[in-house]
């Protein structure tokens, strides 16, 4: 009796240090050095998301942030998005600023009058500042194909009108 007592306090020791270390690991700082951007996909789970944060090198450990995620109950908050993470930014705050929706915010303005190869070349600019754009954008539409694309969002929301855009300014430079 005394052997099963003493295996128990065994085992309930070390749960207690496995559960020390992870709770310090999570509330530690991270792992990034300078500041940068991840996109979290749409549909993304919490695993999918660990996972994109561990390979861009804001977390070390994917199951630690899906433990703390599911601790914290932020698992069903994580949201898609562009987010900015600071440097040693840790496993909890990643997440609360995940759950936040919190994005990064990219403005671009079209000025009135310009020219499709004149926007094309703005396009160009942003695109190649950002990464976002992709090749397609090197080629110059005709001029009617750009106006099809002109519409306005409320404030905040261009962000989520970007793929509609992308995909028009892209069928346009396809020539679909």
């Amino acid at each position: 009796m005394l052997r099963w007592l003493g295996a128990a306090l065994v085992v309930l020791l070390a749960m207690v240090a496995a559960s020390a270390w992870v709770w310090r690991d999570y509330n530690e700082p991270g792992p990034l050095v300078a500041n940068k951007i991840v996109v979290i996909p749409r549909g993304s789970g919490v695993g999918a998301v660990a996972e994109t944060l561990a390979q861009n090198g804001v977390i070390r450990h994917p199951w630690l942030f899906v433990a703390g995620a599911a601790v914290d109950d932020r698992v069903g908050a994580l949201k898609a998005g562009e987010y900015e993470f600071a440097a040693a930014i840790t496993p909890r705050a990643a997440a609360a600023l995940v759950a936040s929706g919190r994005v990064v915010q990219h403005k671009i303005t079209v000025p009135e009058g310009l020219t499709s190869a004149e926007i094309v070349a703005l396009l160009a600019r942003e695109r190649a500042r950002r990464q976002d754009f992709g090749a397609a954008s090197r080629r110059q539409p005709p001029a009617r194909h750009l106006l099809l694309c002109a519409g306005r969002s409320p404030p905040g929301a261009a962000r989520a009108h970007a793929p509609r855009l992308r995909a028009c300014v892209v069928a346009a430079l396809d020539g679909t």
